[in-house]
């Protein structure tokens, strides 16, 4: 559903390009990037060092060319001041959603409801173990839950275990001002890395 490798690496180098023009340390407050010596940015709680050249992991190895486009438009779209719209929204709450909205809905959200349907304990150990933490929202659902997706773009996972009457139910949430960080695209790869994450801590 996404560009090829091929596609991606193009458009990585074309990134780093117009990346190579940009003050970096200019930059780093209005995104949350850490300078420490070097500069890095989280991508749920994995640290990724971010230069002029190019990304790499604190292993100094070369992300997962999905990983490298994601850190490339952040840093590209970086709005001049904090934008508004915190309100929590859809995937498909978001302008051009498209086609991309019903691959969210029936197969991310589908395949987190599979994974803890009827293990509503194993959620909140892999929730917690992955850094995740109760947001600050009311919603009638057995577990909410904050991820940190990237340092300005917080994600919310509702989930109601299904019962006699009702299957399980999994929404994603966003803030609608997430959009203003990163294009539709790159959201929902960090949909997919979340269902990963989620997989890989069970």
């Amino acid at each position: 559903m996404f560009d090829s490798n091929l596609a991606y690496k193009e458009n990585y180098i074309y990134y780093m390009d117009k990346i190579k023009q940009i003050d970096l340390d200019q930059l780093a407050p209005k995104l949350g990037i850490e300078n420490n010596n070097i500069r890095t940015v989280s991508v749920y709680n994995k640290k990724f060092i971010i230069t002029e050249q190019g990304f790499t992991d604190l292993e100094e190895k070369e992300p997962p060319y999905e990983i490298c486009i994601i850190l490339a438009k952040y840093i590209l779209m970086c709005p001049d001041s904090t934008p508004t719209g915190k309100d929590w929204v859809p995937f498909r709450g978001f302008k051009d959603s498209g086609p991309l909205a019903g691959y969210i809905s029936n197969d991310i959200e589908k395949r987190i409801n599979q994974m803890f349907s009827g293990k509503t304990d194993t959620l909140k150990r892999v929730a917690q173990k992955m850094g995740g933490y109760t947001p600050d929202i009311s919603a009638a659902y057995d577990v909410i839950i904050c991820f940190d997706a990237m340092p300005k773009v917080p994600v919310i996972l509702l989930f109601n275990d299904g019962d006699e009457e009702f299957d399980a139910q999994v929404k994603l949430l966003f803030e609608q001002r997430t959009e203003k960080y990163l294009d539709v695209e790159c959201i929902a790869i960090l949909c997919h890395l979340l269902c990963q994450e989620l997989k890989h801590n069970i």
